[in-house]
Formats: structure tokens, C-alpha cells, sequence
């Protein structure tokens, strides 16, 4: 995690961006985080100018996680910067904004499917797990959790802070579920099934976001590199 996406991260939660600084910037009665000579520094600067809980951390990911992980205790234990006239209230206020986001997150979900004509068969479910080895996606203290199942057994349990970061391992997913029928389709007896697979799995990321493309055809390669092609065809 860096800064960026610890930002991202806190918008999904529904955290003011008042009520912390990301540069060094000190405002009263806000959680800082500042780079001090490759070093990363935290701590509550309140209304009388004091600094409390001061926290120094070896690494950026170290000192983002350490934030997000305060607002997340906060968030259990204390109700919202707002007036509420009971728990119950409160509680309706949370569920409003966890639902908010999740919708969020199925809208972004079918608008790239539609792009590259995914079948919605192939989406995972939000919010409910089906138990037949079919993704789906919870939220759970303001981070996205990616599982698969079967049954009782848990195959896969992705812990995503960042929407994008989720986002690309539902459509790494998607992709190789599309580009394994494209093969079958196309089925070449000579050639690794893998180099058509991997080949359309990559454009069809690319569609969806350029980055995604350059970052599949990394692990691609590094799979390749422990599983090399069985056929004679020349790289």
C-alpha cells in the first residue's frame, strides 16, 4: 500500500479527507503522516498544537497500513462524525454507506464487463457467497475481501484496501475464464494451449485498463519462467 492508495481507501470508508493530512500538512486535530529522510512518521496533531501518538515506521506500506487500520478502530468503536439520535441511527448511517459502496463497486464491476462482453455468468457475487466455488466479494472494516468456496472449504481469500488492485484480480479471473473458451474454440493440436489463452487474456485486460495489460503479462512470464511452453515454437 502507498499513499495513493491509502487514500483510495479511505474514500471507500467514508473518511473526511479533513481529518487527516497525507503531505506533512499540520491542521488541528488530524492523524499526519509525513516522509522524514526515507523514514515515515505519524502522529495526532491536536487543537493546542501538541503532538500525540507519535509512531515512526520503516516503510511507506508500514505507515499507510498503520492508518488505515486507526480509522478502522475508530470506526468500531466510536459511531460517525455525526449527530444521531440513537445506536440504532448510527447503525442505519454505517449500513447506508457500506451498501453505498458496494453498489459502487457492482456498477464499476458490470460497466467493464459490458466492455469486453464478459458473461455476467463469469462476474463474482457481492455480498453473497454461493458456496459452489463462484467468487464473491464482502466488505469487511472498510476493505474488500475476494473469497472462494466450495462448500466448507475456502480455496481463496484475497484481502483488497484499494478498489483498482480488486478490480484487476476479478478481471485477471474473468479474462482467463474467457480466453480458456476462446481456445477451445481455436484449438491448435502443434501449440501449447497457454499461448493462446495467455495472448487473449492479455488483450482483453488491455481493453479494460493498459496497465493491467503490462501487469499480466509480468506474472505471465514469471510463470512461464517456472512452467516453461511444451511445445517446439519458437519464442
Amino acid at each position: 500500500m502507498d499513499i495513493n492508495k491509502l487514500r483510495n481507501a479511505l474514500d471507500n470508508i467514508g473518511i473526511s479527507r479533513k481529518s487527516y493530512s497525507l503531505n506533512g500538512e499540520q491542521r488541528p486535530n488530524t492523524y499526519i503522516l509525513e516522509e522524514v529522510y526515507e523514514r515515515w512518521r505519524f502522529f495526532y496533531f491536536n487543537e493546542k498544537g501538541e503532538y500525540k501518538l507519535e509512531r515512526w515506521f520503516n516503510s511507506e506500506k508500514e505507515a499507510c497500513e498503520f492508518l488505515l487500520n486507526t480509522f478502522i478502530d475508530e470506526r468500531k468503536d466510536h459511531p460517525p462524525t455525526k449527530t444521531f439520535n440513537s445506536v440504532a441511527e448510527a447503525e442505519s448511517y454505517l449500513r447506508e454507506i457500506r451498501e453505498n459502496v458496494m453498489n459502487d463497486v457492482k456498477n464499476k464491476i458490470e460497466s467493464l464487463a459490458e466492455i469486453i462482453e464478459a458473461d455476467s455468468s463469469y462476474l463474482p457475487s457481492i455480498e453473497t457467497a454461493r458456496y459452489d466455488g463462484h467468487a464473491f466479494i464482502s466488505e469487511v472494516h472498510g476493505c474488500f475481501h475476494y473469497v472462494v468456496q466450495e462448500g466448507n472449504e475456502e480455496y481463496k481469500r484475497l484481502i483488497f484496501c484499494d478498489t483498482d488492485e480488486l478490480l484487476y484480480e476479478v478481471f485477471k479471473g474473468v479474462t482467463f475464464q474467457m480466453a480458456t473458451g476462446f481456445e477451445l474454440e481455436n484449438r491448435n493440436e502443434n501449440r501449447d494451449s497457454r499461448r493462446i489463452i495467455f495472448q487473449k487474456q492479455k488483450e482483453l485486460l488491455i481493453k479494460l485498463n493498459s496497465n493491467w495489460g503490462d501487469k499480466i503479462e509480468k506474472q505471465q512470464k514469471e510463470f512461464l519462467r517456472q512452467f516453461p511452453y511444451n511445445d517446439l515454437e519458437e519464442e
